[in-house]
């Protein structure tokens, strides 16, 4: 995590992220709890950029910009995007949420950089087989950080193969994940 944004990246932020759709009618909901998201104030999000990873991008034609990646109520706001992961610049926002005619979207006039990992920092990226992106539609799974996320919310994809496989093709695993047991049926056969 670097103190510092370059002026560059925070410009990027700001053109690339102004105006994303959030969707329609029903609100924003949470992406960790599922709970409707206080829009009324700012809004914590988390975004990612593609760097190094021309693999997966070519494979699932991903634009060469920054892209949301996940929306947080109050309740599951955090302070920094730990582990990070190489290859991918991260960072935690806040942002306004607008609405138009029943439509929500990004507003990033008054953006705020809470935590930025430079894309040539962190842990070496998880091996995600193309199937799991494609299941899953979720980017995201390329870092370190929404791995570790999966696995402290418990999401169901956590006791399917995908996690496991993750974990074990993996050349380097973050002892924050090293530390979670995607089987908790193997911790009662010992």
């Amino acid at each position: 995590m670097t103190d510092s944004v370059p002026e560059t990246v925070r410009d990027a932020l700001v053109s690339d992220l102004h105006g994303e759709s959030l969707g329609t009618d029903t609100g924003v909901k949470c992406d960790f709890c599922g709970s409707l998201v206080d829009i009324t104030s700012s809004v914590q999000y988390e975004a990612l950029h593609l760097t190094d990873l021309d693999g997966v991008k070519n494979a699932l034609g991903v634009p060469d910009m920054w892209l949301l990646d996940g929306v947080r109520c109050g309740d599951c706001e955090i302070e920094a995007i730990e582990p990070e992961t190489d290859g991918i610049e991260e960072a935690l926002l806040v942002v306004s949420v607008a609405e138009a005619n029943g439509v929500y979207s990004v507003d990033t006039t008054d953006l705020e950089i809470v935590s930025f990992s430079p894309g040539d920092e962190g842990y070496y990226p998880p091996v995600v087989p193309l199937q799991a992106f494609l299941e899953q539609v979720d980017v995201g799974m390329a870092r370190w950080h929404r791995i570790r996320e999966l696995l402290e919310f418990g999401d169901e994809i956590v006791t399917t193969n995908p996690i496991k496989q993750i974990l074990s093709n993996s050349l380097e695993i973050p002892s924050s994940i090293a530390a979670f047991d995607p089987d908790p049926a193997s911790d009662q056969a010992h």
